[in-house]
């Protein structure tokens, strides 16, 4: 039997409506609600109201994934003019399940 303790790890998680990334001025930038996920600093990422990938290419969770160098998952609740439409969890660790 070994005598070392289990190590501690701290892990920030945070949750964000991003109302299909609209700000308050109305307009839609996935860019700018990436710069507003990344001041979080946080390891996971809980998201709603996300558009996913549809019949006009890749969606929200797949830019915010490759703007923010992070994995993710989504969860897919309806459908929003022919795309995914639902919830996503970003990771910067592997998401295995």
């Amino acid at each position: 039997m070994s005598d070392t303790k289990p190590r501690h790890v701290d892990v920030r998680i945070a949750t964000y409506n991003i109302h299909r990334c609209r700000g308050m001025d109305r307009r839609t930038s996935v860019s700018r609600i990436a710069e507003v996920i990344r001041e979080f600093d946080a390891d996971i990422i809980a998201l709603q109201e996300v558009i996913g990938a549809g019949p006009t290419g890749p969606g929200q969770a797949e830019e915010l994934g490759a703007a923010l160098g992070m994995g993710w998952v989504m969860h897919s609740v309806r459908t929003l003019r022919g795309h995914q439409f639902g919830n996503v969890i970003i990771s910067e660790h592997p998401i295995v399940h």
